[in-house]
């Protein structure tokens, strides 16, 4: 590792033509990376945040899921743009040459955005001002995936600050100019700036060599009527709304729930950042079904068109699982005409029930949930 600290761009600039097969062929991880962050992306996407995008490295296997995706790339070497520009010439590709320290990226903008290999030059608060822009410019329910160089132990990570602190003061580095050395995190410091961005769900999923991933995702507000009745009227105009039965029936059953001391009914509410209202669902005692002796159901799980295939039903379920097992349920069960949708969450179907209309549903059985709290 050389003494003298390159300006960021100039370093990047001057190692473009050999830059994909060092980090393809020598930086451990890198290549199978890629591959693995793309995954972790919704299939369901339509825009992405790319932050510090290079050359498009890991937009490759991103674009053969999703080819139509529309990205906007960031990054703050103009030739390293140019060279993405060559390889993806037919993509929806935005590209700003710019510095993403302090950009503004918009607000419930992109469905998911990643970083790879770009942000271990940066320090503590500079990268939780960064993540908690980032977690602005996402929709509720999105995915942020960063691959990135981390160490394993607190020491390593100190050490690695304190030489580039030492190199920066050697060379009268003034503060807020970016020069090229790694200063890699842990891991588990990484999933800490991120919560403190205020990403609700955290997770490290990959580790290869020095290269880790982490998939991080905004949770969207989900409201519980009785905890928040004033949200009550809104709910019952929801549901009414949404499955043409009577405001009365909901207006009676959504307000007497409020004060009963019976756990059941339950209704939630999930909204955007603007409070607006983009799903629901609640837990009843039956879902108006011949399947008596089995229960509780859930029911009237509903998610707007415009925010369907981002995961947002999967968050929905997991929160009303999650908060029926706290009140002493084993298992719930719903009735619908779909297949294969809730085979995806883990429920499974059991046989079939009948409606007072004489219609047939299918019945399903969601996982032991005593078992998952445990």
């Amino acid at each position: 590792m050389s003494d003298i600290l390159e300006k960021m761009d100039d370093f990047f600039t001057s190692r473009l033509d050999g830059y994909d097969e060092h980090m393809l062929n020598y930086v451990k991880g890198c290549r199978e990376g890629y591959v693995v962050a793309a995954n972790s992306l919704p299939r369901g996407i339509t825009n992405l945040l790319d932050l510090g995008c290079g050359t498009g490295l890991e937009l490759a296997p991103i674009f053969e899921r999703t080819p139509d995706l529309a990205v906007t790339g960031v990054d703050l070497s103009a030739a390293m743009l140019g060279r993405l520009k060559e390889k993806f010439t037919d993509k929806n590709i935005d590209l700003i040459h710019s510095s993403f320290i302090g950009m503004d990226f918009g607000t419930d903008k992109f469905d998911a955005a990643i970083s790879f290999e770009s942000l271990h030059h940066l320090n503590h608060s500079e990268k939780v001002s960064l993540y908690k822009n980032l977690y602005a410019s996402l929709i509720p329910g999105g995915i942020y995936v960063e691959g990135d160089y981390m160490v394993r132990t607190q020491s390593e990570e100190d050490e690695l600050f304190a030489e580039n602190a030492r190199l920066r003061h050697i060379q009268n580095i003034p503060a807020g100019e970016y020069y090229h050395f790694d200063t890699p995190c842990t891991i588990n410091n990484q999933i800490t700036m991120l919560r403190k961005a205020g990403f609700g769900e955290v997770t490290h999923v990959w580790r290869e060599g020095g290269t880790s991933i982490i998939v991080a995702r905004k949770l969207p507000r989900i409201i519980s009527v009785r905890k928040y009745p004033e949200y009550t009227e809104r709910a019952v105009n929801f549901f009414s709304s949404k499955f043409n039965i009577s405001h009365d029936i909901y207006d009676n059953c959504i307000a007497n729930s409020l004060g009963s001391r019976s756990p059941l009914p339950q209704w939630y509410l999930m909204t955007d950042n603007n409070d607006n209202i983009i799903g629901g669902a609640g837990i009843i005692t039956n879902d108006f079904v011949s399947r008596m002796d089995i229960g509780p159901y859930l029911c009237a799980l509903y998610i707007e068109p415009e925010w369907r295939c981002r995961g947002l039903a999967g968050l929905l379920i997991k929160r009303i699982e999650s908060d029926a097992a706290a009140l002493g349920f084993e298992n719930l069960y719903l009735c619908t005409d779909h297949t294969e949708f809730y085979e995806k969450y883990g429920w499974h179907f059991i046989g079939y029930g009948y409606h007072l209309s004489g219609e047939k549903s299918r019945i399903y059985i969601s996982r032991n949930l005593s078992a998952d709290q445990k």
